[in-house]
């Protein structure tokens, strides 16, 4: 019982990291008080990745109407196998939220700022305020293709993703290379793209896949 602590403490802004011990050494295995909080929204069953140290969900997540200013501090979600939602709270960034969720990503109702810390792939409906993909993939060929003709607010928004954001993408190599190489490929040799591809750090061992993917996108096959 030592680590239990009340939920309202990952209702407050200045969160306290509780993923590290007093010396400041991380846990090995996640304390208490985060389980607590995954055990309250996950729909199914969690695991933590022991290379990433990210959440990976069996299941969905949902945490609608928790008046949620930010994720407990440290806590990265990595891939989600169902839906996740985290519609009407008080995130204003996406901080510490999924890289890939395979089905639907809500987190409408929501004051986000900036969008940096979206997922890099979502399989069926992105939704947020001014965002609306229904039943299309959320990914890096077709954000970069609607950043082109979006208009206003929507176009601003696209902008600030992590498909046009080179640190974005080196963060994301270090940990799923092979899912990052199959998003990137498709784009890889987009004229608009050239400027994020220079500052871009492949994977070591990726070439001939990422010129097997880009290859195929030059035919009409991605």
């Amino acid at each position: 019982m030592k680590h239990l602590q009340n939920f309202k403490l990952f209702q407050e802004s200045d969160y306290r990291d509780w993923s590290r011990d007093k010396e400041g050494k991380e846990y090995e295995n996640l304390p208490n008080p985060y389980q607590d909080w995954l055990n309250k929204y996950v729909k199914g069953s969690w695991t933590r990745n022991p290379k990433s140290k990210h959440i990976d969900v069996e299941g969905d997540f949902d945490c609608s109407f928790q008046n949620l200013v930010a994720m407990p501090h440290g806590l990265q979600f990595g891939k989600i196998s169902g839906n996740f939602t985290a519609y009407g709270n008080r995130f204003k960034d996406l901080t510490g939220f999924p890289k890939f969720v395979k089905k639907k990503f809500d987190v409408d109702d929501n004051p986000i700022e900036n969008f940096e810390e979206a997922p890099f792939s979502v399989g069926r409906h992105f939704k947020s305020n001014n965002i609306d993909k229904r039943g299309k993939d959320w990914n890096a060929k077709d954000i970069l293709i609607e950043s082109k003709t979006a208009l206003g607010t929507v176009r601003n928004e696209l902008l600030t993703t992590p498909f046009l954001n080179a640190d974005c993408w080196n963060k994301l190599f270090e940990f799923y290379p092979g899912e990052g190489v199959a998003l990137i490929g498709p784009v890889w040799e987009y004229p608009d793209f050239a400027p994020i591809r220079e500052k871009v750090k492949l994977p070591p061992g990726f070439e001939d896949e990422l010129d097997l993917i880009s290859g195929f996108s030059d035919l009409g096959i991605f």
